[in-house]
Formats: structure tokens, sequence, C-alpha cells
């Protein structure tokens, strides 16, 4: 299929003649039957068509301009990516309740270099989003359905991710992640996901990151912080995974709150992961409700409930972990 490449215009255009409306939709109209013989190029001309300067999206398209594009129809495609954005910033997507799907093993949406970029209100289907090195990205209002990777998988800083569904993706629902230098600062809030393969939630260099008041179902990790320091997870659901809440090799996190049960494994792991704070955490009828691996030292637990757990309430591998007395977890190895 054809790829069309919009060339948008960054500010919004001044309202046309009648006259200058009716040439701009003949000059689209001519475009349109050269059929595969040109791609098609929307001109200055054909641009304004909403009273907000939105540019319509109604076929899979390459951008490399900056601006607001709203698609007008479902689009699929079986290329490595139904629709592209490329080294550009400042670009707004209303996907409008519409479908983005791609049905070759690819993503729906792929970005690379695009800072500030929105994507809102629609549908994936049979791939994800996939972003790489974008900052300041906002995903929200999206269901992903069946992606062969991950749902939605961002490489870049300060990324808020919102209020979004995902179900049955190949490896992670969410997946946020930055360099070592850089760290997350993600915000994850108010998104289902249900049956990953992998992590429904995983973020990687979690410094500044908070996920919050989500719900996962599923997945070999519900929640899973590795490789950084600070960060908040807190108001969690989390049910039916292997590892209900992961933390690897982070420090000076902070876990509030959480609901998990009915793991296969444990509910509350950590590993290799120092200062952690973790309070009011519910965690019920897994196999092992919170446990400190050899490796994770100086914890501070408080006001947490661990019971009903298969095997055991608590296990503490490590050294220094400390408890103020008001846990709850009466079956203790």
């Amino acid at each position: 299929m054809r790829r069309a490449v919009l060339f948008a215009l960054a500010t919004r255009f001044e309202a046309p003649t009648r006259f200058k409306q009716h040439q701009g939709e003949l000059a689209m109209r001519r475009t349109l039957l050269m059929g595969i013989a040109a791609p098609l190029i929307l001109t200055a001309a054909t641009l304004a068509s909403g009273s907000d300067g939105a540019v319509p999206i109604w076929e899979p398209t390459t951008i490399t301009q900056s601006g607001h594009y709203v698609l007008t129809r479902d689009i699929t495609d079986s290329d490595s990516a139904t629709l592209e954005i490329t080294s550009v910033s400042d670009v707004r997507i209303d996907l409008n309740g519409f479908t983005v799907e791609n049905t070759g093993g690819g993503v729906a949406i792929s970005a690379f270099g695009a800072d500030r970029l929105q994507v809102l209100d629609g549908r994936l289907v049979g791939g994800g989003l996939s972003a790489y090195a974008c900052d300041e990205m906002v995903v929200a209002g999206l269901t992903v359905v069946g992606a062969g990777g991950s749902g939605i998988s961002i490489e870049g800083s300060t990324a808020i991710v919102r209020d979004n569904v995902v179900s049955g993706a190949g490896q992670h629902g969410i997946d946020v992640w930055a360099s070592e230098m850089i760290y997350s600062k993600a915000t994850i809030v108010g998104n289902v996901i249900r049956n990953p393969t992998l992590c429904g939630i995983q973020v990687g260099y979690p410094y500044g990151s908070v996920v919050a008041d989500n719900e996962i179902l599923g997945g070999a990790r519900g929640i899973d912080i590795y490789s950084g320091s600070g960060g908040a997870v807190r108001r969690n659901s989390v049910h039916g995974s292997d590892y209900g809440i992961y933390v690897f090799g982070t420090d000076g996190a902070h876990v509030y709150q959480n609901t998990v049960r009915q793991c296969d494994l444990t509910g509350l792991y950590l590993d290799h992961s120092d200062f952690n704070h973790l309070e009011g955490n519910v965690v019920t009828d897994n196999d092992t409700g919170l446990h400190f691996d050899v490796h994770a030292d100086n914890n501070l637990y408080r006001g947490n409930t661990s019971r009903g757990n298969t095997t055991t309430d608590f296990v503490d591998s490590g050294i220094g972990n400390t408890s103020h007395r008001d846990n709850y977890m009466p079956n203790q190895m």
C-alpha cells in the first residue's frame, strides 16, 4: 500500500474563502484520482479542513512536520508500521475513536525522535505503539488489542501514559524506560492491563516516576521497576500474575497502598534493592506474600498486611530490614 507523507504547517490557517475552499477540494480530488502514479501531497490549500486547522489522516501515513492531525477513518497496513512519526517534535495525533491496525506483524504507530508527541483517543489492533528517543510524550485514551510486542513502549524521559486499556500484548503491556543518565520520570496512571506475556507495567531507571492507580491482570510480573533509584508505586491492583510487584536493582523507591492477590509465586518481591519504603500494602492469597531477597537490605516496611498466602506471608533473607511493628503477617518463615 502506498504511504502518504503529510507536510503540515505548525500554525493555524486563516479561514479560506468559498472560492479557495472549492479550489482546494478540486486539487485534492485530482490528487486522489492519480492513484499510485504519484504520492499524495497535501498542500496549504488542502490542509485547512477544520476550524482548528487539524490535518486529516485517512490512510497509512508518515508524518514529518509539526502540527495537529486527526484520523478520519480506520486505517490498516501490513508494513512495519501503519502510522509513522519521524524526527519531528510537537505533533498531536487525535485518533478520533478510529482504529489503526497492523496485519503484518509490525506496529500500529512508530515514532522516532519525536519530542512532545501526543497520541490520543483511539484503538490500536494487531500492533502497539513503539516510540524511541521521544521525550515529554503523552499517550492517553488508547485501547490496544493483540499487539505482537509491547502494547505501549516508550524510550524517553518524562512520559505521561494514562487511561489506556491494553489486552493480550505479546511482551509488556506498558514499557517505559530511559538511559541511566536521563531517567524515566514517567507518570503511568489509570491504565488497565490484561494478560500480557511479560510485565503489565515495566519502568526502567524509575527516578521520579509514578506508577499509580493501575489495574493489572496476569502476566509474568504485574509491575516491574528496575535499575535505578526513587520512584513511587502506589494504589495499584495486581491480580493473577506470577510476581505481583517486582523491585529489582532499585534503591529508595516508595511502594505504598497496593493490593496484590492470587499471584502464583510472590506478591511483593525485592531483589538487589536497598533503602526502599513499603507501607500500607495488602498482599493476600499468593504463594508467598512479601519477600526480601538475600540482596535486599536496609528496607523499611510498616503497616502492611500479608495474610492467607499458601507457603508463607513473609520472608526476610536480607540484612537490616526494619519493621515498625504494625505489619500484620501471621505466617512467617
